[in-house]
């Protein structure tokens, strides 16, 4: 023995695994192993570093670099962006899992409103949070960045573990074939766990690496322990289970303090097998060699001693969360499973009394944390599908095991430990828990709704729902300013779990109120409801700061992943303004959105925050492609639709209260300061610059594809902004018209990936609208206020001409479109809308140009336009084209207004529009050359000037009639 080895003294021994060539470590003293070096261990001679990284060819990930430890020389891994450390050399992450959908087979004659429900089963995102490897290490040795370290592991500490023969009055039986002893069938010890077995069931004989003259020879163990000797584990953990098997915590006649079953020898058995277990997190190569023990017998033993009357809870609560970490960072979900197969609900309980505890000395703050722990890797996403799964598959079997969580309970006490400091380790795993009981709240809600309307759809009476969300409870109980509150924290960790927490709330309570509507409408308001929650919970997190600098933060990071979160926080936020068709339609008169108490006004309430805060300027960071971090385009994408779903809100507001008038016009009405102040942000902040950039990039230039890709819709996104902001600022349009790109956004509006169906707007426009509304709108003003210069408007007609605008403007006028349809229609209408104001400049430019020189280039676009189609049924040019828009948009209009036929707010608005669009369109091309709203210029041929009052837009319908 080198007695200048201090580890060496204590019983320490440097040993070679036979089976795999790894050194390991082993004490003879307390039987404890283990792969690293324990602590004061001096080697004879210093380990030189090795370049066993540098034999394989493949080389290392982006971002990867790699080090070596100074005390053992051992090569581990650094990732610099997302700053975690690893042994192992780091690979390519495979692809998540299929997701698992917990909807019911579907049926032949399935109803809308059924489909929506599906749907809203289908939707729960249980892989949305899915950690690699390196990525649960990182976070279990707390590599946190910005982050105060704590650690409490102290106050639970080390004890050592001998293994001690169990008494004859231990085991009738055993353990392994449950032969009964007797004269005959005597009792044999293991040598290596201490348990009693048969002759049979310990027949083998190996040298074991132990101190004592019992082990110079080969000495006997059993079945259970050669199966690890075999893999090179002579420290099984199953010398661990003896006493976890045999103390029985309810009994208060235990062995005496020399023995196997008492509290003292049950409380080291779980503190070394939670170092065990620790020593797998930090390296878990060879887990299944190291633990052999099936789940179905260790998470039982470990369990038992949860019991408030034994003093091993605390570390029991211990030992099963390192279990379930492990577990979880090799993909074996079975030790959670058996959680809730042979715990259920009362082991589930005895986690939560853990957690209810008073106290704020560290072992308490310490065990909570690991209770916290422990629930967190029991409702994680992958541990919760997998059950589903097997339940869906064995029909009855172990079904309700999952419903034996308390949610609400556990809620509870997750945002009480996460709205506290003291051990930030505890406030980041509660913070993580909130989420993925969200997502849990979402199943079950779901579930419950999918049942009674699977009730209804076979005939059956109609019961209630046996599980109703809390989630909307939330914003009146404090539960969303805690998470709010919490985006703002030091700790890295703990912002970014609170604000997947808050996505999570906001989606699932959207996916709820989708079925619940759908649900009403499958029952004709018996069941279910109308009434939507999501508005509430928007409004909640704009109060609680949700828009404000601490998510500004989060986008700004140099880290993509924490940057994207942030990004799809902020985007659930506003996004429904794009997805949902009323929530780009056309608003009523002076709209005050502090008056709407819909879900659309909370959106366009978090848009003005966004505008007017801190996140306008780091989303403008994360979509400029020459930013000072290389940003993917998947976030480049979020981030660009964010602006578009801003855009929007902002847009429709100001059209609202300019009456035509832009600026001057809302401030005049007295439009909300906010909003006045978010108009302004917008140009000030350079947005028209961001999306111009956008729109100019190679990188998302289409290639001629109508494929929905990341490119297509930044582009897609980029023409919103521009369109929206054109809509409702002078300011904006004036920018635009000096920097002469009207010929652009055509050029980019004719590209045949622009001209498909939106996938990102609700109302399936196709993708050019924004653009088309942006070169509509230069149009008419440059007509409305012409600068002076005699060739002015004449060289802008010109310029829309020659890059072909009279055959896009056709294309998009005679477009197939479902007049019928409640939603698909409406982006259509407004497509048309858009098209049928530029055919009025185009004309109306041309009438007013004195040199007839633009009304020759316009009459020879068109004809050229015309001799290029040959449908006799339809339109043969674009006069023809617009004159068929009129009588359609009329006729609807009729039904609409004196037949009764509602198809909703949004497509009635948008079917005005394109009434009067269409009515500006056929005023032009009937002769008249007042710009709307203008008063020069002449409306019949051969009459100028008239009376403004003349002028409105009723009078184009009499234009059109005298004509």
């Amino acid at each position: 023995m080198n007695t200048n080895n201090p580890a060496g003294m204590k019983g320490w021994v440097k040993s070679v695994d036979p089976k795999s060539g790894r050194t390991f470590y082993a004490n003879h003293i307390t039987r404890k192993t283990q792969w690293e070096p324990p602590e004061d261990w001096v080697e004879e001679s210093p380990l030189p570093p090795t370049d066993d990284h540098d034999s394989t060819s493949d080389p290392l990930p982006e971002n990867w670099e790699v080090m070596h430890d100074p005390t053992t020389g051992k090569p581990f891994y650094v990732d610099h962006e997302r700053r975690i450390t690893q042994w192992t050399r780091p690979r390519a992450e495979k692809q998540a899992k299929q997701k698992v959908s917990y909807a019911p087979a579907s049926t032949t004659n399935t109803s809308a409103a059924m489909a929506r429900i599906l749907q809203a089963n289908s939707a729960i995102n249980y892989q949305a949070q899915t950690r690699s490897y390196s990525q649960e290490a990182s976070y279990f040795h707390h590599s946190h960045s910005g982050a105060t370290e704590v650690d409490f592991s102290d106050s639970l500490p080390a004890l050592d573990f001998s293994v001690k023969k169990v008494a004859d009055k231990y085991r009738l039986e055993c353990p392994h074939c449950d032969t009964l002893f007797t004269l005959s069938n005597r009792r044999h010890h293991c040598r290596l766990c201490g348990d009693v077995f048969c002759n049979a069931c310990s027949s083998h004989r190996v040298s074991l690496p132990l101190e004592g003259t019992e082990f110079e020879k080969p000495v006997r163990i059993c079945d259970f322990c050669n199966e690890d000797v075999q893999q090179g584990n002579f420290f099984s953990m199953r010398r661990y289970l003896t006493p976890l098997q045999l103390f029985d915590p309810d009994d208060p006649d235990y062995d005496d303090e020399n023995g196997v079953a008492n509290p003292m020898n049950v409380n080291a058995a779980l503190a070394g097998l939670t170092s065990d277990l620790d020593q797998m997190v930090q390296n878990a190569e060879g887990f299944d060699e190291k633990l052999t023990i099936p789940p179905k017998i260790l998470v039982p033993c470990i369990i038992k001693h949860l019991s408030s009357k034994s003093n091993a809870a605390d570390r029991a609560v211990r030992a099963l969360s390192s279990l379930l970490s492990v577990g979880s960072m090799v993909g074996k979900n079975d030790f959670a499973r058996s959680v809730y197969l042979d715990g259920g609900r009362q082991t589930l309980d005895q986690i939560l009394v853990i957690l209810e505890r008073s106290g704020s000395d560290r072992r308490t703050l310490f065990v909570q944390e690991q209770a916290a722990q422990a629930i967190f890797h029991l409702t994680d996403s992958q541990v919760l599908s997998a059950l589903m799964a097997e339940t869906n598959v064995s029909g009855s079997k172990d079904e309700g095991m999952i419903d034996a969580l308390d949610i609400q309970r556990t809620l509870r006490n997750m945002l009480d430990h996460s709205s506290t400091s003291k051990n930030p380790n505890l406030q980041r795993w509660s913070a993580a828990t909130v989420r993925n009981l969200v997502i849990e709240d979402q199943r079950r809600a779901c579930l419950a709704i999918n049942d009674v309307a699977a009730r209804v759809a076979s005939g059956e009476p109609l019961v209630g729902l046996d599980y109703e969300s809390f989630l909307d409870q939330l914003a009146s109980t404090g539960g969303i300013m805690i998470l709010c509150s919490l985006i703002g924290a030091d700790d890295s960790d703990t912002r970014a779990h609170a604000t997947g927490a808050l996505g999570a709330t906001l989606t699932s309570t959207r996916a709820i109120d989708g079925a619940m509507s759908a649900l009403s409408e499958m029952t004709g308001g018996a069941a279910g409801r109308t009434d939507k929650k999501d508005g509430d919970i928007v409004r909640a997190i704009t109060a609680g700061g949700g828009c404000g600098s601490s998510v500004s933060q989060l986008l700004l990071s140099a880290d993509n992943t924490v940057a994207g979160m942030g990004c799809e926080f902020i985007s659930s936020l506003v996004l429904p303004l794009l997805t949902d068709p009323e929530g780009s339609a056309t608003l009523q008169h002076r709209y005050d959105y502090r008056n709407d108490q819909e879900g659309l006004g909370a959106c366009r309430e978090a848009a003005l925050e966004i505008a007017s805060g801190s996140c306008l300027p780091a989303l403008l960071s994360l979509v400029r492609e020459n930013g000072p971090v290389s940003r993917p385009i998947e976030l480049r994408k979020t981030a660009m639709e964010t602006l578009a779903a801003t855009a929007v809100a902002i847009g429709e507001m100001g059209k609202a209260w300019a009456d035509g008038k832009y600026e001057e016009g809302i401030e005049k009405n007295g439009a909300p300061a906010t909003l006045v102040r978010a108009i302004s942000v917008l140009i000030e902040e350079q947005v028209i610059d961001a999306a111009l950039e956008v729109l100019r990039s190679s990188s998302v230039q289409s290639l001629g594809s109508t494929r929905d890709t990341p490119a297509s819709r930044i582009r897609e996104a980029a023409g919103i902004v521009l369109g929206e902001l054109s809509s409702c600022s002078a300011e904006a349009i004036m920018e635009l018209h000096s920097r002469q790109i009207l010929s652009s956004l055509i050029l980019a509006s004719n590209d045949t990936s622009m001209t498909a169906c939106s996938t990102l707007r609700g109302d399936s426009a196709p993708r050019c609208l924004g653009m088309l509304e942006a070169a509509s709108a230069i149009l008419m003003f440059a007509w409305q206020h012409p600068s002076g210069a005699s060739s002015e408007l004449l060289d802008r007609l010109i310029e829309a001409l020659d890059v072909g605008a009279i055959t896009y403007l056709f294309r998009v006028l005679t477009a197939k479109m479902d007049w019928e349809s409640r939603d698909k229609s409406s982006g259509g209408m407004k497509a048309r809308s858009a098209a049928c104001r530029l055919v009025c400049c185009l004309f109306g430019i041309a009438l007013s140009d004195e040199t007839a020189i633009g009304m020759r280039r316009l009459m020879d676009a068109c004809d050229t336009d015309q001799s290029g189609h040959r449908n006799p049924k339809g339109p043969r040019n674009i006069m023809e084209a617009v004159l068929t828009v009129l009588q359609n948009s009329l006729n609807h209009s009729h039904r609409m207004l004196i037949g009764g036929v509602s198809r909703g707010v949004h497509y009635q608005a948008a079917l005005l529009d394109l009434v009067e669009s269409a009515l500006l369109a056929t005023g032009s091309m009937c002769g008249s050359s007042v710009a709307p709203g203008g008063v020069e210029g002449v409306l019949i041929k051969g009459v100028r000037n008239l009376d403004n009052c003349f002028l409105k837009r009723h009078s184009y319908p009499i234009a059109n009639c005298f004509f």
